[in-house]
Formats: structure tokens, C-alpha cells, sequence
């Protein structure tokens, strides 16, 4: 958004075409992702530039598989009651650009390590629950460091 250099680790088909996620907008402050990506469940108005969510555009799924949206607020990795609760969702692996929303029925399980041109610091999980649509069950998703033991337990 605020740069115009493309990083190696995002494909030229994201820069251009990027995934969106319907969950987070971007405000008008500039400077690195954590100062203009809102949750919006959470914040509606910008307390710096003033933004409103509904006027602005929703957020780049890319943008905000980097921040620590994920974790709470001492870091650690966020539980499956806090993701439900913030109605994150998980980026599907695929062209699509659909999103699979985290649900109590959501379960996750360890597919494989990242391929050569996928980010390092993610591993890959498939998806399954029976509340997604058809076209959800069985996708790969990406995820930083979950605590995929626990999430199936929760």
C-alpha cells in the first residue's frame, strides 16, 4: 500500500490483483502496516487520521497475514475462542481469493511445510468444518506458528 516496490516474497499476481480480507480496513495514516490496518470489528473510526471503516477500502490479505493480528496482547499466539471472537479469517491457498472464516467448528490440521516460493515463517494446514461451504472443505490455509495441538481441543 505505502510502498511501491514489490517484496520477493509476494507473487506478481498478488501485487497486482491482491487478495482482500472483508474483516480489516485501511485508514489514511501512512507508515507501516500496523499503523493504517483496523479490525473492524474493533474500530470503526481512525483516532489519528480520523477515517471512517465505510469509507475506506478493506485491507490486503498479505498486509495482514504480516502483522500480529494474530497474537494477543502479551504475543502469544492467539486462542481459537479470541480468533472466533475477532472474526479472523484464514486466506486460502489458491487464486481465488476467498477467505475461510474461523468458526467453533473449524478444525485445522498440519499439512505440509512451505514450498520454495511460499514464506518460510508460515506452515500449511487443512481446513475442515462442516458449517463452511462445499467449496471450503479440504482447502490449505497458511498460519504463523498456531498452536494447532491445542486448537482441535478447545
Amino acid at each position: 500500500m505505502n510502498s511501491n516496490t514489490r517484496p520477493e516474497n509476494v507473487s506478481e499476481a498478488d501485487w497486482f490483483r491482491p487478495k482482500i480480507n472483508p474483516n480489516f480496513w485501511d485508514c489514511e495514516c501512512d507508515g507501516e502496516p500496523e499503523m493504517y490496518i483496523k479490525h473492524k470489528a474493533t474500530q470503526l473510526t481512525c483516532d489519528l487520521c480520523g477515517a471512517q471503516e465505510d469509507e475506506m477500502p478493506d485491507s490486503h490479505q498479505r498486509e495482514v497475514d504480516e502483522l500480529s493480528l494474530f497474537n494477543n496482547e502479551e504475543g502469544h499466539p492467539l486462542t481459537r475462542a479470541e480468533l472466533i471472537a475477532r472474526g479472523i479469517s484464514f486466506s486460502v491457498q489458491d487464486e481465488s481469493g476467498r477467505s475461510i472464516l474461523c468458526t467453533p467448528t473449524l478444525e485445522i490440521w498440519w499439512e505440509r511445510e512451505p514450498l520454495p516460493n511460499e514464506r518460510e515463517d508460515f506452515e500449511y494446514f487443512m481446513v475442515t468444518d462442516p458449517a463452511q461451504p462445499e467449496w471450503a472443505k479440504g482447502q490449505i490455509v497458511p498460519l504463523s506458528n498456531p498452536d494447532y495441538y491445542d486448537w482441535n481441543e478447545e
